[in-house]
């Protein structure tokens, strides 16, 4: 997979330390404390633990390993507080199944944090089914509505479906070159474009060979509500492209995210042409994207970093957001009006959120959590607003590939979810 989305475990929160290309020192503290953990020193874990969290704030991983370091240094005190922030985030590691946190069962504190996981795992927010079909394979992940009609791109075959009521119309078949999982989706004037994306989970009869090699910028142009002619725009352009992950349109011209190797890219195919926003190296995992009300600004979801703000008139620095809430794990974002829409399936429980901003854009004021543990979910992914609505896939089953990618018997076909935004 191209995302890490699983519940993390006690080694794969100590051991997954393959993102050091960050430039927020992230890697190097968390090599320093797994090498300390090997060694049983605890007293240097601590620190380094510390260390990860100052290059960023309230990582859930980073809080749960200051947790571990704590309650193995005998430092009971201090592992319950870090624990109780990670709960006060609203993220649930199974700390009370956990082995590891036994010698804490007897603090004063510990049962309120049990009670406090347990909250954590009720439902929240509502939502009413917009559309579903029958493809348990399918495997979702582009999405973009239009008006009663939806359109899903697979992960799977590479196919591109529009659902309409009962009725579903393959507008790319299966298996269609160039081959690959289909990824960020647009509907944009009379066309719908994607992006083609070369996965391990890409498998058409056992035939990879038409993919990409890397990823594909493609448009379909629908005529009539039914399937037009699709066109490869771009192929891995320069050989740089790897896993681009969404697409999104300002002022005419497509902005794309590489989830791989972090850079943000322009394509003005009317003028322009290709251009690097962002470097390689700011970014750990660029996912979402979404522009601010003037256009000026580009909101980038860093799957492991947070959201940040891009200016689009010329280079600076990524300005990440100042949050209370968690901003980690967000797949998809989205904006209506002063907020900011998230589907966030890197951390637990996976939820859709809203993030209110303030006047200057970045800082987050206020958060929701609009849907969470609802029985449908099953690695929601991503979304579209549409007038005081989000719609969202609730069930791309990323989640349930195994280590040969292939998908259990018996899941559910694409569900997409209708949320009503009632946001002051």
């Amino acid at each position: 997979m191209t995302r890490i989305r699983t519940r993390p475990t006690l080694l794969s929160l100590l051991l997954c330390v393959s993102f050091a290309a960050h430039a927020d020192n992230y890697g190097t503290a968390r090599t320093k404390l797994v090498e300390a953990y090997r060694a049983g020193d605890f007293s240097a874990m601590q620190v380094a633990a510390l260390e990860s969290l100052d290059a960023r704030p309230d990582y859930p991983g980073a809080l749960f390993n200051l947790a571990l370091a704590h309650t193995l240094a005998g430092d009971r005190n201090a592992a319950i507080t870090a624990l109780q922030r990670l709960t006060a985030l609203e993220v649930d590691l199974d700390i009370d199944k956990n082995p590891a946190f036994v010698p804490l069962q007897e603090h004063d504190d510990w049962q309120a944090l049990v009670s406090a996981v347990a909250v954590l795992r009720q439902p929240v927010g509502s939502a009413t089914i917009a559309w579903q079909f029958d493809d348990s394979e399918f495997v979702p992940e582009g999405i973009a509505v239009d008006g009663d009609d939806v359109y899903l791109g697979s992960i799977r075959s590479g196919a591109v479906v529009r659902v309409s009521g009962n009725e579903v119309t393959y507008l790319r078949p299966k298996g269609s070159s160039p081959g690959g999982s289909i990824f960020g989706m647009r509907r944009h004037e009379d066309r719908l474009w994607y992006l083609a994306v070369k996965t391990d989970q890409y498998q058409v009869e056992m035939q990879r060979e038409n993919a990409p090699d890397g990823s594909a910028l493609c448009q379909l142009k629908i005529v009539g509500g039914g399937g037009g002619s699709c066109t490869v725009l771009l192929n891995n352009a320069d050989d740089l492209w790897t896993t681009l992950g969404d697409l999104i349109f300002v002022n005419g011209i497509i902005y794309t995210s590489d989830q791989t190797d972090g850079p943000v890219y322009s394509i003005d195919l009317g003028g322009n042409g290709f251009n690097t926003v962002v470097e390689k190296g700011e970014f750990v995992s660029p996912q979402g994207l979404v522009a601010d009300d003037s256009g000026d600004y580009l909101y980038v979801a860093d799957y492991r970093g947070g959201i940040f703000r891009v200016r689009l008139d010329g280079y600076a620095a990524p300005e990440r957001l100042d949050s209370a809430a968690s901003l980690y794990g967000i797949d998809g974002l989205y904006r209506y009006g002063d907020w900011l829409i998230a589907v966030q399936n890197g951390i637990t429980p996976h939820r859709v959120s809203a993030h209110r901003l303030a006047d200057d854009g970045l800082r987050v004021i206020e958060s929701r959590i609009l849907l969470m543990n609802h029985p449908d979910f099953d690695e929601p992914n991503l979304g579209e607003v549409v007038g005081d609505d989000f719609y969202v896939i609730a069930n791309s089953h990323w989640n349930r590939f195994d280590a040969d990618n292939n998908l259990p018997e018996g899941l559910s076909g694409p569900i997409v979810l209708k949320i009503e935004l009632e946001l002051d």
